[in-house]
């Protein structure tokens, strides 16, 4: 399970674009395509139930996301990972850290690693794949700001040869003058 926000159409079409131009990369499925805000793993239902209750009150404002460019975990030069990047912005980083402090209240074990704001276009399949000319074709791409309304809890459904994330719970951003701000 994983807390993600979901993407415009727009941005999703924008996506597709670059992923192209490479063998050896398992593509993420369109409707696939998301913002992960914070990876949880396996939590059982009662877990999951108590976190959306905690983090529906949190209070924050909505806010816009934008990103730029696309690059590779762990480097280009020996990929694993392909993605898109997104600004991290003091909006998305409070989010993120306010769903970090609440599992970590709650006792849910979390990744130590720090929070790169990225959307997975592919998982590469072949080692010693060349990146360059896809990368160059790529690097310009930019994704314009879109309001940040809602997040969601998510969860990886295995399908037939393939999966899908599916949503648990919708979480709203306040809209208000009562939101807290970052």
């Amino acid at each position: 399970m994983f807390f993600g926000i979901r993407l415009t159409k727009e941005w999703k079409e924008m996506l597709s674009s670059a992923q192209q131009g490479l063998d050896g990369v398992r593509w993420t499925k369109q409707e696939n395509l998301h913002l992960t805000l914070l990876f949880l793993g396996n939590i059982d239902q009662k877990i999951s139930s108590e976190l959306c209750q905690n983090a529906t009150p949190m209070l924050l404002r909505s806010f816009f996301i934008d990103g730029h460019g696309v690059s590779a975990f762990p480097a280009l030069e020996n990929p694993r990972v392909l993605f898109a990047s997104v600004k991290l912005n003091a909006e998305l980083l409070a989010l993120h850290q306010k769903l970090r402090d609440l599992c970590e209240a709650l006792g849910i074990p979390l990744e130590a690693r720090s929070y790169t704001p990225h959307i997975t276009l592919g998982r590469v399949r072949r080692k010693k794949l060349q990146l360059q000319n896809w990368h160059d074709a790529n690097e310009s791409l930019v994704l314009p700001p879109f309001q940040v309304q809602t997040f969601e809890l998510m969860e990886k459904e295995k399908h037939e040869r393939s999966h899908r994330y599916a949503t648990r719970q919708v979480l709203p951003l306040n809209k208000g003058k009562d939101s807290l701000p970052v």
